[in-house]
């Protein structure tokens, strides 16, 4: 969809931000606003044998419409009560 938008495919998206600041747990919540998210889990898991393995679980979304335009057309529907809108 968003090469269909041509240039435009990122108006209507939150600018990145020039500073960073981190607030839990709202760091954790999806965020609507953003063009592109990335979540990721890090952990290590034992085998039965007493083996340590790393694990290591990335996701990434990739919004296909900006938000006032999903907004429009209702697409938004999905969204729990926790995510940022």
């Amino acid at each position: 969809m968003t090469m269909l938008l041509g240039p435009d495919a990122s108006r209507g998206y939150e600018n990145i931000p020039n500073t960073f600041g981190t607030a839990f747990p709202d760091a954790n919540l999806i965020d609507v606003t953003a063009q592109v998210g990335w979540y990721y889990f890090v952990g290590t898991v034992t085998g039965k044998d007493g083996s340590e393995y790393g694990v290591i679980l990335m996701m990434f979304r990739y919004t296909l419409l900006p938000p006032p335009i999903a907004a429009g057309s209702g697409c938004y529907g999905w969204i729990t009560s926790g995510a940022r809108a």
